[in-house]
């Protein structure tokens, strides 16, 4: 839980690192599945061409963390709607 506010807050402050990182992530797991079909006996170009299929597109994958992942705009927003409604 802690791992993952971190994050949020890290995404909402550094986007274009965070970017990098998601490629970074994404390639990882698609070169292990590419491994793992090779394994199985495929070629390289239908292993790879399978991983490809079964992750989607890099740049779709990373629009959907993005969606996921609150934007500084909508942080904001939701704060100044919380804020008012909590007094001590």
């Amino acid at each position: 839980m802690i791992r993952d506010l971190f994050l949020r807050l890290r995404t909402l402050f550094s986007g274009t690192a965070v970017d990098g990182e998601i490629d970074d992530e994404l390639r990882f797991h698609i070169d292990r599945q590419i491994e793992s079909y090779k394994k199985a006996g495929l070629t390289d170009a239908e292993a790879a061409r399978r991983a490809r299929l079964e992750f989607g597109g890099i740049e779709q994958v990373k629009e959907e963390v993005r969606d996921a992942t609150p934007s500084m705009r909508s942080a904001r927003s939701a704060g100044s709607r919380v804020l008012p409604r909590s007094r001590c």
